[in-house]
């Protein structure tokens, strides 16, 4: 069991990785006009969550909120689990949005720094969770990683 948590935390760092560079792609372009009806939500999913099951909006860009309403389905979090990870995923949230605007740091340094962000609060994330639910969690990782999750790994660039 001890070389299974490793490998659950590089599977969600992972994906969580990729995911975020969505964010990144998306923080220059104001939109204010609506996505076209069945297309892809350049700005991420309004507030209160993405689309039917959230498929193929990229869930890097979905608020804490949703993403613990989505984790709650899958992963059956108590209370004080949903707490827990929505103050983690809101912190998370707050460091993405600021490294985004960060105009002083490269490109490249952006994405090793995304990474600790999202390293730091995939760990944390799977601190609170029961071994049953890191084993879902990886899982649903995986299945972003490999298509589920929108415009697949490395997503674009900043």
């Amino acid at each position: 069991m001890r070389m299974f948590k490793p490998t659950i935390a590089v599977l969600a760092a992972a994906a969580i990785l990729s995911l975020s560079t969505l964010a990144f792609g998306q923080s220059g372009t104001p939109s204010t006009t609506p996505p076209p009806s069945g297309g892809q939500n350049q700005q991420g999913p309004p507030p209160g969550g993405g689309g039917p099951g959230g498929g193929g909006q990229g869930r890097g860009g979905m608020d804490p909120a949703a993403m613990v309403e989505r984790l709650t389905k899958e992963l059956d979090l108590t209370a004080d689990q949903q707490t827990k990870v929505k103050d983690i995923l809101t912190k998370r949230a707050a460091d993405m949005k600021t490294l985004r605007e960060d105009q002083s740091t490269a490109p490249e340094d952006k994405r090793a720094k995304s990474r600790d962000i999202q390293e730091a609060s995939n760990k944390a994330i799977n601190a609170v969770l029961t071994p049953d639910q890191q084993k879902k969690y990886a899982d649903m990782q995986e299945k972003m990683r490999q298509g589920g999750g929108g415009r697949g790994p490395g997503g674009s660039g900043l």
